[in-house]
């Protein structure tokens, strides 16, 4: 079933964080279908607080077949629409895969 749950923070200092987290069975019925949707709301809220200033970041999409994101050895995250696995070995060393992408046709990570 559909649900939708809020954390909010508030720090002494005048910061307040705010993490939305929902669970959509079809994707038609985003709350934020894009992240235009997600600066809007910030706006929104920056407005109203009289904030200022404001920062929001792109939706993470969880709980699909494949994740398209990729950790970096800093700790970054990268995302990426990749179509299918080509290749992928693992050694005692390293993995080695080779993705087909949408954007950079096949990558080795």
């Amino acid at each position: 079933k559909d649900c939708m749950f809020t954390i909010k923070h508030y720090f002494r200092e005048g910061l307040i964080t705010l993490s939305i987290e929902y669970f959509k069975i079809n994707s038609e019925d985003a709350l934020f279908p894009s992240y235009s949707h997600v600066t809007s709301l910030e706006n929104l809220i920056r407005k109203n607080l009289d904030a200022d200033g404001s920062s929001s970041l792109p939706n993470l999409k969880r709980c699909l077949p494949k994740s398209p994101y990729l950790t970096t050895s800093d700790d970054r995250i990268l995302e990426y629409k990749y179509e299918r696995l080509l290749f992928s070995e693992t050694s005692r060393h390293q993995r080695v895969q080779i993705l087909n992408t949408a954007d950079f046709g096949n990558m080795l990570i």
